[in-house]
């Protein structure tokens, strides 16, 4: 009985993941899209396409921390399906707005929907499977979602041709109501509410070892986010070092690297291949580098900074010889690279987790995903005080050498980011308020 019941568990658990994971491959699809289709919004009913790109970006940056908070005290399953509706109907409001004001409401209650995805997927990964299984599904997650935001360009701009930008966002909309209701049908909180085995009893049992973080423990918010805060280095070195790559890595690849490109080389074909060549090798890059941390070299600590000083290597070709080496399929091929290797940092998720116990997972990685957004509403910021679209090769060269830079203060916070080799009897203790 207990094996057939193990059995149940180990297979619903990825019917939960793949409907999980359809909903984040929109959540890319949505955030890339009006760089696609903004200039017809704009053009239709007036605004700006800058706002329009950071209503999405700042309430899906409002999201995080709530959505963890939420995931870890409610559960995933109403959260998930609710946050989708308020992303289905920002979707309607756009695709039937007549007015700047309607489209820009949208765009914030797609933000706001999108941004419970990722964090309750997380507490997902944390509650239906094992720990050496975290990285690697995580790894998976990134995959799809920068292939949704591959998606959403070249076949978003042909299906916008074909229907018009309107009907493509009444398409989304509904999409989006479907994965709601099919997310509340199928996504489960916990292993026992199908009457199932938990995770950590399969554990128990294929070890013989008991294991006390247990997956259906509740812990109050407040308790939960001080934990969380004021575990010094295990939080802050990750959460800093987080921050400073996303910061560099979204000041290139999301604003500045195809203005770069145009204006610094004369190539035949398209420099957006550039920022798609980025996400191809985070594609490639990211669910390897979960696999090594889980199954090769059982680190997560030795696979990013691995990942880092090669991110750090391929920002060092950039500045030293920008304006240079005028061949199209060098700099794909360094953009690729930039993409695998960055995508490494992924596994920093998983040696967060790893700290913590379960019933505050979604609280700790959602906590360090609010400074991946700060990282890059910083430094985009401040990169406009250096560069703007008819900056020269000098100017863009000054920038590639303070994200150098930035990625090599990079490496040293996760040099002395402290990994959890002990397991569960090294993991913090709740800090109770």
């Amino acid at each position: 009985m207990n094996s057939q019941k193990a059995n149940k568990t180990l297979s619903y658990r990825w019917i939960i993941l793949i409907i999980l994971l359809i909903a984040y491959f929109f959540v890319y699809f949505h955030r890339t899209s009006t760089a696609v289709v903004g200039t017809e919004i704009v053009s239709a009913v007036g605004g700006s396409v800058a706002l329009l790109g950071s209503a999405y970006f700042y309430s899906y940056m409002l999201m995080q921390i709530p959505s963890g908070l939420m995931a870890d005290r409610y559960g995933v399953r109403s959260l998930v399906s609710v946050f989708l509706l308020i992303a289905a109907l920002g979707a309607f409001l756009i695709g039937l707005g007549e007015s700047w004001n309607t489209v820009l409401i949208g765009r914030v209650l797609i933000g706001l929907g999108l941004g419970a995805i990722y964090i309750p997927m997380l507490k997902v990964l944390a509650v239906w499977f094992k720990k050496n299984e975290f990285a690697s599904l995580n790894g998976i997650i990134l995959a799809v979602g920068n292939a949704g935001a591959i998606a959403s360009a070249t076949p978003l701009a042909i299906l916008s041709d074909a229907i018009g930008w309107q009907d493509v966002f009444i398409f989304l909309a509904i999409t989006t109501l479907i994965l709601a209701v099919m997310c509340y049908v199928i996504i489960r909180n916990h292993p026992s509410e199908k009457g199932y085995m938990s995770i950590e009893e399969i554990i128990s049992n294929e070890t013989g070892v008991s294991i006390s973080d247990s997956t259906s423990a509740k812990v109050s918010m407040k308790s939960g986010l001080m934990t969380v805060v004021t575990s010094g280095r295990k939080f802050w070195a990750p959460a800093i070092a987080y921050f400073l790559l996303y910061g560099t890595l979204m000041t290139y690849e999301g604003l500045w690297a195809g203005t770069y490109f145009n204006n610094a080389y004369d190539f035949e074909y398209n420099s957006s291949w550039m920022i798609t060549a980025v996400g191809i090798g985070m594609i490639i890059g990211a669910p390897l580098a979960g696999l090594m941390s889980d199954r090769v070299f059982h680190s997560r600590k030795r696979v990013s900074l691995t990942g880092n000083i090669g991110y750090a290597v391929i920002w060092l070709i950039i500045f030293t010889f920008a304006g240079m080496i005028n061949n199209y399929t060098f700099w794909i091929a360094v953009n690729v690279a930039m993409g695998f290797t960055a995508s490494w940092m992924i596994v920093t998720y998983a040696q967060l987790k790893d700290w913590f116990p379960i019933a505050i997972s979604g609280t700790a990685v959602a906590t360090m995903n609010v400074f991946l957004f700060l990282g890059a509403g910083v430094m985009q910021s401040l990169s406009h005080y250096i560069v703007n679209k008819n900056s020269s090769i000098d100017e863009f060269r000054f920038l590639w050498m303070i994200m150098f830079i930035c990625q090599v203060l990079t490496c040293i916070f996760v040099y002395i980011s402290p990994e959890n080799k002990k397991g569960e009897e090294a993991v913090v203790k709740i800090r109770e308020l």
